[in-house]
């Protein structure tokens, strides 16, 4: 009987240990994310074919995520401090490596990094708020990078900047947080009669979204362009 009790408590002990251990693993690895930063990026670079993405000279991309003109690399983990944006971006037979840019990442916080043609390529870093929102409501930005270098609202047909007001090109707003509806949402020029396009948005309930604008509104024939915006949501 003794030794039956010796076995027991022996037993429950090593249950105990193993038990702190999972918890102890487990407050680790909460605690291993909670030091680390996460990163998106958007390739608004236009008539870029490929674009690698390097921080500190490590490469975040994929070699399957080509991140062509429009495209983009989701929100994943990244040391935080002072990091060292780097880039190779295709155009055709030829690959150009722009200047460095050095970009500050905290930890616990999400980001993205806009970057957009130019001489050399502009950077833009902004904090992500990519909380939930409350129920019955959703939250979503605009990138506007479209092809005729056009300043652009979003809203509806009665009222243009319903969403978001005008938003020059190679600018990305703030997330904002709407009623969940069906809505017939229309990009607007500063002259809403010279270049406007329709479209269905449904968000979902909580869901969170970037709708972005990357083609040419003035472009006679839409049907010919690859893609006029994409509705990204996020995670």
């Amino acid at each position: 009987m003794i030794k039956f009790s010796i076995y027991i408590v022996t037993f429950a002990l090593l249950m105990t240990s193993c038990s702190n251990k999972d918890y102890l693993s487990q407050g680790s690895l909460d605690s291993s994310l909670n030091q680390m930063a996460v990163l998106a990026v958007f390739n608004g670079v236009s008539g870029s074919d490929q674009m690698d993405v390097f921080l500190n000279g490590e490469r975040q991309n994929s070699s399957i995520e080509m991140l062509r003109y429009g495209e983009f690399m989701r929100h994943r983990t990244a040391y935080p401090g002072n990091r060292r944006l780097t880039l190779n971006i295709r155009y055709g037979n030829q690959t150009v490596s722009p200047p460095a840019v050095d970009i500050n990442l905290v930890a616990g916080k999400n980001y993205s990094v806009l970057l957009t043609r130019g001489n050399p390529v502009q950077s833009t870093l902004v904090e992500d708020d990519l909380l939930l929102p409350r129920n019955g409501q959703f939250r979503v930005r605009f990138i506007n990078t479209n092809a005729d270098g056009l300043t652009v609202a979003l809203g509806t047909a009665s009222d243009r900047s319903r969403f978001f007001g005008d938003l020059r090109v190679g600018n990305i707003s703030a997330f904002a947080v709407f009623d969940v509806a069906d809505y017939q949402l229309q990009f607007a020029t500063n002259n809403s009669t010279l270049a406007t396009y329709d479209f269905d948005f449904k968000p979902v309930n909580q869901g969170v979204y970037t709708i972005w604008l990357t083609g040419s509104l003035a472009e006679k024939d839409r049907n010919s362009q690859t893609s006029l915006y994409t509705v990204i949501r996020h995670p």
